[in-house]
């Protein structure tokens, strides 16, 4: 099974052709490209661009997301998402503005519904790692720049590393079984085609396909 765990598609304003043929699964990401103070980002825009599909539609799956500053009750908002059918929960504390001491209340929603986190952060993830050791944590792509840190966190086994915008170079040195992949499209170029096959099955050990 061919499995893709980053697309943007369905996002007011992204106008791109669909991919669909390379892949049976695909994750719909609902993070927009660049930073605001929204609270879900394009979550419903997706959600119901998936409604209205006539073709393709059981090969997508929605990704949640929440901003911790966001005024609706978290157990509310992301209540609201996992009716809708989310298998996991997107963050970018940059992105939102703020910290990864912010995440508690989110990470314990996602354990407690054993869905995965999908992050995009600068910021020193290990504490939160050693804190939630039942919970995945799936860190998102263009890494590159904290090489050293991340590659402490390969001794954590609930850690594994999705590919979008990542050089090649500094893929060939994570171990296959910790890697995702995860395209980025349409907000990046979609490559490392090469790697689909080596690697889909990982996303199925961190997510529910139903």
């Amino acid at each position: 099974m061919r499995i893709d765990v980053h697309q943007h598609l369905g996002i007011k304003w992204v106008n791109a052709k669909e991919i669909s043929e390379y892949f049976d699964i695909i994750l719909l990401n609902p993070a927009y490209k660049y930073s605001c103070q929204c609270c879900v980002d394009g979550f419903y825009q997706q959600y119901l661009w998936l409604t209205n599909k006539n073709e393709h539609r059981e090969k997508y799956r929605l990704l949640g997301i929440y901003n911790p500053k966001c005024r609706v009750p978290l157990e509310v908002e992301l209540g609201r998402q996992y009716e809708k059918g989310i298998v996991g929960i997107v963050l970018t504390p940059e992105k939102h503005g703020y910290k990864i001491q912010d995440i508690d209340k989110v990470l314990e929603f996602a354990e407690d519904h054993k869905m995965p986190i999908f992050i995009k952060t600068m910021q020193d993830l290990t504490q939160k790692i050693q804190e939630f050791t039942h919970l995945t944590f799936v860190v998102l792509g263009s890494y590159y720049p904290m090489e050293e840190r991340l590659y402490n966190l390969l001794k954590y086994d609930n850690v594994f590393f999705e590919t979008s915008g990542v050089p090649e170079s500094f893929l060939n040195k994570i171990p296959t079984d910790r890697l995702i992949y995860g395209s980025g499209y349409p907000y990046l170029p979609f490559k490392n085609v090469h790697l689909i096959d080596v690697i889909s099955k990982n996303a199925l050990k961190i997510i529910s396909i139903h």
